[in-house]
């Protein structure tokens, strides 16, 4: 059976240069639209695990970064107060690939912004992805 990128390879050689070359860009441009959405959606669903957390007390507060801000281009989308006083600046991911861009990518900066993978597909209840959230945010604070 042909994976899905091997089926790409096969429709892009059966169309001409021009078509393919335009079909891909079309294909390029929705990808990144669902990816983008994906990204949104893990920040909002980090975000009510951390509203959970902290109507729970077990962290003291947060903020969601605005888009565009200097925090925002500095790569952080939200800041953690742990109930010691601790700052966790975090990153949110909603893959693998982009945990491993930004861990490679942080070795160049003087900053250590943490990463926190918040794939919401992962098939877990709320309060599992609510308490994996809360271990990796006080992993990020040592």
């Amino acid at each position: 059976m042909a994976s899905g990128r091997e089926n790409i390879k096969d429709f892009r050689k059966s169309i001409s240069g021009k078509k393919a070359a335009v079909w891909s860009g079309k294909m390029q441009s929705l990808m990144r639209k669902c990816a983008t959405e994906r990204g949104r959606k893990t920040e909002r669903y980090v975000e009510e695990a951390l509203e959970a957390l902290r109507q729970e007390g077990r962290i003291a507060s947060f903020y969601m970064t605005k888009k565009w801000s200097r925090e925002d281009r500095r790569g952080v989308d939200a800041v953690v107060y742990l109930n010691d006083g601790t700052e966790v600046r975090c990153q949110i991911k909603s893959s693998l690939a982009g945990v491993e861009k930004h861990l490679a990518e942080q070795e160049n900066f003087r900053e250590e912004i943490g990463v926190i993978y918040g794939n919401y597909l992962a098939g877990e209840t709320f309060e599992e992805y609510k308490e994996r959230i809360f271990r990796n945010v006080n992993v990020l604070s040592f």
